[in-house]
């Protein structure tokens, strides 16, 4: 997803070997749209929130990363992770890809319509995306016209 070199004024001290975090995207705190360089928080599944700073090409709210990398301190921001590199995996559970649904993807699905499209495809949604986006018109608020945007939307993720 990225290549990342960290920036040397932004990380003090490396503190650990490398690492590998799994975990969801809930907030983008900064983003250089020339280069690429992140600041974001994200919740992983052994820990609380926690800041991630790299190089990343496409990344946002409710996304599920799993970053490699190295913890370090800043003397300014203090804890966080410099990611070397990322990778973008779909949402398992059906509550998780509601949040992923509701992160604003898809203009015009939001929190309302991510629940009725979870509750009526449960952990199958995903798949019904990609494989049956028709399917999703089927539902109150979304449309062929919708499930095709989201369709469109999982293929470039």
């Amino acid at each position: 997803m990225f290549d990342n070199n960290s920036d040397p004024k932004t990380t003090n001290q490396s503190y650990n070997s490398e690492k590998v975090i799994r975990g969801v995207v809930t907030r983008i705190v900064f983003k250089n749209e020339e280069n690429g360089y992140t600041v974001l928080k994200m919740n992983s599944e052994s820990s609380s929130e926690i800041t991630v700073v790299g190089k990343f090409v496409s990344v946002h709210i409710g996304s599920h990363l799993i970053v490699r990398g190295n913890e370090s301190s800043h003397s300014k921001y203090g804890s966080q992770f410099n990611a070397i590199s990322s990778t973008e995996t779909e949402p398992s559970s059906a509550k998780d890809i509601e949040k992923y649904l509701a992160s604003g993807l898809v203009k015009g699905i939001g929190p309302k319509t991510a629940e009725r499209i979870v509750e009526f495809f449960g952990e199958k949604t995903i798949e019904m995306i990609h494989k049956q986006p028709d399917a999703l018109a089927k539902i109150s608020g979304v449309g062929l016209h919708k499930a095709r945007l989201l369709q469109e939307a999982f293929t470039e993720q």
